[in-house]
């Protein structure tokens, strides 16, 4: 009897349970994953049959809302008291047909993340727990620096860095360059970031060295966090990459160069590739002073992505440039030093000036000698000979001296084997490879005489004298005609030597 009454007890706390027991409500999905601005339907299903009302609850950061639903056949009746909130039929939408109820939080928002919503029947204060994670898809990237196209020298590190906007998950961050309409991964030198908040902020530097082959090239991030969204590109960046100029050719390049004066002659300066295209400026430097030269020039610039420029400079040197220093310095790029070419010397020839001050020292001249001075004048930038042409003034033969220039301010030179106590006229002029002076002046020069004293008798010399006065009279005026011929023959015939020979033989 005892065991049957057992038997009964346990049967109706069977059925008791469940008609009753919380147990048997089951809510779906447990973790409600969600991407803002959308919706979300959880769904609670009861097991006791007597049960047709459902409460459910919300609980964020520790405080709880209720609402009530219930119903058999789909609709539900919501208590009057919730439909005070003029928000509540647009934040929420139920349905209600037993044994499933089901409630609609309709444009989560990223406010309601981590939620907690449970069902339980009426009378009870607990149920199963679904927790709400809100997805918040990049909903933007920037990029830094943020320029359309931006000028860089080739080989120069620069950094680009991307910031996404608040998400969660955490963001993925990717790097992209085309060339050529190709767009293709970068994925080296990238340095990643990501703020630990619940909805974080990723950040990513790319340290990238562009070389001549990117210029054109465009750079940009892609963002991604959340599946089947649409990722989020930041703004793209050109690269105009900028080519200094990194050598200069002169040419003819020589350190010294020998040219006749009033000679023209051409330079040329051709420039390594660059970009932009360069600009060449010539200067010369005469005694210290550097300046510009802006005539006789003409310049080519080849038209192709990195171009090279080729400048000539057409120069006539006088011999005012001797000495004087040309080259060429080229630039592109601002800020950025200047690339100077070699520098070529002008050693410029011609033919030489007079020999000035040509005089003969007394002092220094004997009864067979003849010692001259002179200063040279410019050698023309070239070796110069002295030359003395003399005539014994009772005589028609010329003779000749040559002498080398020694470098020295003033010039000596003696006349030997000359008549003694005699009278010689004399001019000098110089040379070189180039040409030569004209002569100088006429110089009158005489050998002293013997100073031994002559015996003879008073009557002897008294007539010995009056024959000679008239013997030097009439030699006298002999030499001032021969002298006069003889002026006539060098200055009528002062470059050709074999003329003034056979003027003087003639007369």
């Amino acid at each position: 009897m005892g065991s049957r009454a057992n038997a009964v007890v346990f049967v109706l706390w069977t059925i008791s349970e469940f008609l009753y027991c919380n147990c048997l409500t089951i809510l779906k999905p447990i973790d409600a994953e969600v991407i803002e601005g959308n919706n979300i339907t959880l769904e609670c299903k009861v097991l006791s049959a007597n049960v047709n009302t459902i409460r459910w609850s919300e609980e964020f950061k520790g405080v709880t809302a209720f609402l009530e639903a219930s119903g058999t056949k789909g609709p539900c009746d919501i208590p009057r008291a919730f439909q005070y909130f003029a928000s509540f039929t647009w934040k929420y939408s139920f349905y209600c047909a037993h044994p499933v109820y089901r409630v609609t939080i309709k444009n989560i928002k990223r406010a309601e993340h981590n939620t907690e919503w449970s069902c339980f029947r009426p009378g009870d204060f607990s149920g199963p727990v679904s927790t709400i994670k809100v997805q918040v898809p990049v909903s933007s990237v920037s990029v830094s620096p943020p320029q359309d196209m931006i000028d860089i020298k080739e080989n120069t590190a620069i950094e680009f860095t991307c910031k996404t906007s608040e998400a969660r998950p955490k963001a993925t961050v990717t790097w992209y360059k085309v060339k050529s309409g190709v767009t293709s991964h970068i994925d080296q030198n990238i340095t990643s970031s990501t703020t630990n908040d619940e909805f974080s902020i990723t950040t990513s530097t790319l340290r990238f060295v562009p070389s001549r082959q990117h210029n054109g090239v465009r750079i940009f991030c892609q963002v991604s966090n959340v599946a089947n969204t649409s990722p989020v590109q930041s703004s793209e960046t050109t690269f105009n990459v900028l080519l200094p100029v990194s050598s200069v050719s002169i040419s003819p390049s020589k350190d010294t160069i020998d040219i006749k004066e009033n000679t023209a002659i051409e330079f040329t300066c051709q420039t390594s590739e660059a970009r932009p295209h360069a600009t060449v400026t010539w200067y010369k430097v005469k005694s210290g002073v550097t300046s510009h030269i802006d005539q006789n020039i003409t310049s080519s610039t080849t038209y192709d992505e990195f171009s090279i420029t080729t400048s000539t400079l057409r120069f006539v040197p006088s011999r005012q440039h001797n000495g004087v220093r040309i080259f060429c310095q080229v630039s592109n790029v601002a800020n950025t030093s200047p690339v100077q070419s070699s520098e070529t010397t002008f050693n410029v020839l011609s033919a030489p000036d007079s020999p000035l001050e040509f005089r003969y020292v007394k002092d220094l001249t004997t009864t067979t000698s003849i010692h001259l001075e002179w200063k040279p004048g410019y050698n023309g930038g070239l070796p110069q000979t002295f030359h003395i042409i003399y005539v014994l003034r009772s005589s028609s033969t010329l003779h000749y001296a040559n002498i080398d220039d020694t470098g020295e301010d003033v010039i000596e030179y003696t006349l030997t084997g000359l008549s003694e106590e005699a009278q010689y006229e004399l001019v000098i002029y110089a040379s070189n490879k180039i040409g030569s002076t004209s002569k100088s002046s006429i110089l009158s020069a005489h050998t002293k005489g013997n100073e031994t004293t002559n015996n003879s008798s008073l009557i002897g010399g008294v007539v010995g004298g009056v024959i000679g006065v008239m013997i030097i009279v009439v030699v006298v005026v002999l030499l001032i005609r021969r002298h006069n011929i003889f002026k006539v023959c060098l200055n009528r015939y002062k470059h050709d030597t074999e003329i003034e020979e056979r003027c003087l033989d003639n007369q």
